[in-house]
């Protein structure tokens, strides 16, 4: 069985491009999934990608003829 790779708070704020403060805050609201071990938060890659996909907008482009 592979492991999924993981990332710490720092890791997934650089992702973000937020800061610490605000992923330990959308951990501890549920907006973010991530698994607390010991006093230590880790979120797993495939819930960082989840994240971005279901908060990025999509512009609509016009096409121009």
């Amino acid at each position: 069985m592979e492991l999924e790779q993981v990332y710490k708070i720092k890791q997934v704020a650089v992702a973000l491009s937020v800061t610490n403060d605000t992923v330990y805050h959308m951990l501890l609201d549920g907006r973010l999934p991530g698994v607390k071990l010991g006093n230590r938060w880790r979120v797993r890659a495939s819930d960082v990608q989840a994240f971005l996909e279901a908060n990025t907008k999509h512009m609509k482009t016009k096409v121009s003829k």
